[in-house]
């Protein structure tokens, strides 16, 4: 093969490759995953991180989203829900709750589409609870007491899927202790936020 054919064929080769790399950019940018909105009343108006979005299924990048829902005579709702890669179709319930005669009367003539949202709401909260406690496996320990540690958990204000560890330790002995019964649990104390609490250090470090 002379040299010109082989340049040709170097050159076709980067405009292929180029090409590919383009569309899995595309691909990667646009890949949204399905999630479905659920409104009581129908007339709830409802804001996906502050953009105006319809009842029924949508598409949702992976990630934390902020749904607000809002209906006239109604309280406005605001949650926090995660879409996780690959996961199967989310719900997501927005239901206003009724502060007014207007709304109180329309709940009074709807009493089947109340049963309905106590029934979905219910579900929600165990799948909620349920995916809660498979991500965070270590809360079944928690909280533990010990004659010379505490350990608890909170939830992450960025992100209510992600835990805190707050450990109550009084010394830096104390801390290692309780690193160790984390490790002794079978989880690596790295992989998550951890608050030593109530502890001082001479040095005037935390």
């Amino acid at each position: 093969m002379d040299q010109q054919k082989r340049t040709r064929l170097l050159i076709i080769l980067a405009i292929v490759i180029s090409i590919c790399l383009i569309f899995y950019a595309v691909y990667q940018a646009t890949r949204k995953y399905t999630a479905e909105i659920i409104t009581i009343p129908n007339f709830t108006q409802v804001t996906i991180d502050g953009k105006p979005a319809k009842a029924g299924r949508i598409y949702l990048n992976p990630g934390v989203h902020e749904i607000e829902g809002s209906a006239n005579g109604f309280e406005t709702i605001r949650k926090t829900v995660t879409i996780q890669e690959g996961a199967p179709i989310k719900k997501i319930t927005v239901f206003p709750n009724p502060n007014s005669d207007i709304a109180l009367q329309w709940v009074d003539a709807n009493p089947e589409l109340m049963k309905k949202r106590e029934s979905l709401a219910g579900d929600e909260a165990r799948e909620e609870g349920d995916r809660f406690r498979n991500n965070n496996k270590i809360t079944d320990q928690l909280p533990y007491r010990s004659l010379i540690f505490n350990i608890d958990y909170g939830i992450s204000k960025t992100n209510p899927d992600d835990i805190i560890i707050y450990i109550k330790a009084p010394s830096a002995l104390d801390r290692q202790y309780a690193i160790s019964q984390i490790k002794s649990w079978g989880y690596d104390p790295s992989l998550y936020s951890i608050v030593f609490t109530e502890f001082s250090n001479p040095l005037g470090v935390r």
